[in-house]
C-alpha cells in the first residue's frame, strides 16, 4: 500500500470515529486490514452514524465500507448540502447507503432507488425498509429502454454490470431492465430533482439514445463516469444544455440543468458551482 493509501485509510478512520463512534472507526479499520490480508470470514456490521434515524447494515471483504467511508466520511455529496430536493431517483443503489443519505439530507424527499446485483438486494432492503414508502426499491438494471437485461459478473462480484440480454442468453442471470421514464412513473415524478446515477458502465448506452424523453425534466444530476466511452458519451448527450458543472472524487455534479437558449447561436458556458465549505 502506498503512503497515499495509508494516509487516505488513517484520515477516513478518523471521519469514521467523529461520525459513529470508536465501534464504527474499529468496524472499518477491521474491514481494511481483513481485505489486505485476504481474509474471506463473513462479518456484518450495524452501524448507526449521527445524523441519520435509522443504522446501517454493512457486509464485511464486500467493499460496503469503503463506500461508507466515500459518502460518509469524506462527505462525497458535499456539494448538494444546500438543496431541497423532494424527487430522487438513485440509479445503481448498490446497498442503498447513498440513498439513506439522500433520504436524511432531504427530510420532504422520496427516493426511487434500483439495483441490478442480487447479491445486493437483502441489505438494500434491510437499509431503506426503515424509512417506509419514502423510499421504492426497484430489482432490476437501468437501460436506455424497457428491455430485459443479462447480469454480467466481472471478478469482483460487487462490480457486476448489464447488458441487453441475448437469444443464447437462456442461462444467464436475466434482469427486468427500467428506463428512467418508467422510474419516474413508478415513483408519481413529473420531473427530478435530483438523478444520481453509477451504472458500472451502463451510462454508455443511457446517454445514447433517448435522452430527449427524459433528460429535459431533470433539474440537477450526479454521476460516477466509467471510462473515456462513458464520458464522450455523457458529455455528447450534455452539449445542448447549460449548467454547474463539479468535480468532487469520483462524482461529477451537473447542478440547475437546463436546455440551451435555441435562439442563440453562441454556446452557453458552464457556470462554475459554487459550494460552500462544510
Amino acid at each position: 500500500m502506498t503512503l497515499i493509501g495509508i494516509a487516505r485509510i488513517v484520515r477516513q478512520t478518523f471521519a469514521c470515529l467523529r461520525l459513529g463512534g470508536p465501534a464504527t472507526a474499529c468496524a472499518f479499520l477491521s474491514d481494511n486490514l481483513r481485505r489486505k490480508v485476504g481474509s474471506t470470514r463473513p462479518r456484518t456490521y450495524h452501524l448507526h452514524p449521527r445524523g441519520l434515524a435509522h443504522p446501517l447494515l454493512l457486509r464485511g471483504g464486500r467493499g460496503d465500507l469503503f463506500v461508507f467511508a466515500q459518502i460518509f466520511a469524506d462527505r462525497e455529496f458535499a456539494p448538494l448540502r444546500e438543496q431541497d430536493f423532494s424527487r430522487i431517483v438513485d440509479l445503481g443503489g448498490n446497498i442503498g447507503l447513498a440513498s439513506a443519505w439522500f433520504l436524511n439530507a432531504f427530510p420532504r424527499a422520496d427516493v426511487v432507488t434500483i439495483e441490478a446485483n442480487p447479491d445486493n438486494y437483502a441489505s438494500i432492503e434491510a437499509n431503506l425498509q426503515p424509512y417506509g414508502d419514502r423510499a421504492t426499491i426497484v430489482k432490476g438494471g437501468v437501460w436506455w429502454r424497457r428491455a430485459p437485461l443479462a447480469l454480467v459478473r466481472r471478478q469482483n462480484e460487487s462490480d457486476a454490470h448489464v447488458r441487453e440480454a441475448l437469444l443464447e442468453d437462456a442461462s444467464a442471470e436475466i434482469l427486468e431492465g427500467w428506463d428512467v421514464p418508467a422510474l419516474m412513473e413508478l415513483g408519481g415524478f413529473p420531473e427530478i430533482d435530483l438523478l444520481k446515477i453509477d451504472i458500472e458502465g451502463a451510462e454508455v448506452e443511457l446517454f445514447s439514445h433517448g435522452t430527449e424523453r427524459w433528460l429535459p425534466q431533470v433539474r440537477n444530476l450526479s454521476i460516477e463516469l466509467h471510462g473515456p466511452e462513458c464520458e464522450a458519451a455523457f458529455n455528447r448527450a450534455l452539449a445542448s444544455y447549460t449548467c454547474q458543472r463539479q468535480l468532487r472524487g469520483e462524482l461529477t455534479f451537473c447542478m440547475d440543468l437546463r436546455p440551451k437558449d435555441p435562439s442563440s447561436t453562441a454556446p452557453a458556458p458552464e457556470r462554475p458551482l459554487q459550494v460552500r465549505t462544510l
